[in-house]
Formats: C-alpha cells, sequence, structure tokens
C-alpha cells in the first residue's frame, strides 16, 4: 500500500491527474491477484532490438516474428510501461483516430484541395444535430 501512496504522491507533485484502484475480483488467467494496486496511464513506449526471425506456426506456415530479445522503456512517469515495472495493474483509455488534426488544412492547402472538417469537429456536429456536414 506504502509502495501505490508513494507513486500517487509522486505523480501529484508533478501536477500529474491520479486515478488508482484495487483488483476486488479476478478469473481465469489473470495477470494479477485481488487486492492488487490499479493504475489508470497513459501509454508508455517500448523499444525493441532490429531483429526479424523467420518462423513456423503450430499448421506449418511460414510468420515473421519482428522485434527481439532486448526491450528498452524510457523511464515516463504516469506510463503503462512504469506501472507494468513497478508490478501494478495498468489501465489505459485508448482511441482509434490517429488523425493529426493540426496538419488537416496545411496539407489540403498543399494540395491544392478545400479544407476538410476535422473529425472531433464532425463529431460535436453529429451530437449535436444528429447530421454530418458535407463539404
Amino acid at each position: 500500500m506504502r509502495e501505490i501512496l508513494a507513486v500517487a504522491n509522486a505523480a501529484l507533485e508533478r501536477h500529474e491527474a491520479v486515478a488508482m484502484g484495487t483488483v476486488v475480483r479476478t478469473w481465469n488467467s489473470a495477470p494479477r491477484p485481488a487486492g492488487s494496486a490499479m493504475l489508470v496511464t497513459a501509454v508508455g513506449h517500448r523499444y525493441y532490438s532490429n531483429e526479424v526471425h523467420a518462423r513456423n506456426d503450430p499448421r506449418g506456415r511460414l510468420y515473421y516474428w519482428i522485434g527481439g530479445a532486448e526491450v528498452t522503456m524510457p523511464d515516463v512517469p504516469g506510463s503503462d510501461c512504469n506501472a507494468i515495472r513497478d508490478r501494478f495493474v495498468s489501465v489505459t483509455p485508448l482511441g482509434d483516430d490517429l488523425t493529426r488534426h493540426g496538419g488537416l488544412s496545411d496539407l489540403a492547402v498543399h494540395l491544392s484541395l478545400p479544407t476538410p472538417h476535422s473529425a472531433p469537429q464532425r463529431d460535436r456536429v453529429r451530437r449535436k444535430t444528429g447530421t454530418v456536414p458535407q463539404d
């Protein structure tokens, strides 16, 4: 318990938001038992060595394993990598929009195209009106 409080206090001193919880129940092959500390985290970074291995799956089909044995993770406070390294359960909310919205207008101008609506703007309009704006 002191470990998680130390992690929380360190995050608060860095003026970061902190969300903590406790695993209440587990089933099947849960990696941590009930009573384990849980942190809400941001995505960290893992870097693998540049190795590619040709392998065969159980049915004999060829596939390539990319990564390697050497993994490095920079020390990023509040990240999922740090949480796992410190033996906490990590919960990271993810999104599916990988668009760099700040670059949409610049790219459209560069390509002499109409300036597009950004996805977040479209989503806000959809929620308010129930329709999607047309370009």
